[in-house]
């Protein structure tokens, strides 16, 4: 059986198949953030808030692609609208000849 662990922010709903098959998220008033990284000596040293977006949920999952290097990770932090107002680098990596591509998504808790 699925279950939502964790409450889903303002303007965003989620529906459970009772089935326990599937979890639908349906992001109602989600706007995508855009991000851009900044490298320093081949690493990812930050990464900037272009657009914070709105309606993320639970914990955002960063990722990094491209860039001709690999390794690097980071957290994403959302205030009460589900906006994105940080983003720490956990890793910077290493190798990134240019920046990479910063992709942050929703995700949900489902046991």
């Amino acid at each position: 059986m699925s279950v939502l662990t964790t409450p889903v922010k303002k303007a965003a709903k989620a529906m459970i198949d009772r089935t326990g098959v599937s979890i639908t998220y349906d992001p109602s008033g989600f706007t995508e953030g855009t991000f851009t990284a900044v490298l320093s000596s081949g690493s990812v040293a930050s990464v900037t808030i272009d657009t914070a977006g709105l309606a993320y949920v639970n914990e955002p999952v960063v990722a990094f692609s491209g860039g001709g290097g690999s390794g690097a990770t980071a957290t994403a932090t959302t205030d009460a609208t589900g906006a994105i107002t940080a983003i720490t680098i956990t890793a910077g990596g290493s190798g990134y000849t240019s920046a990479p591509t910063v992709t942050i998504t929703n995700t949900i808790n489902a046991i």
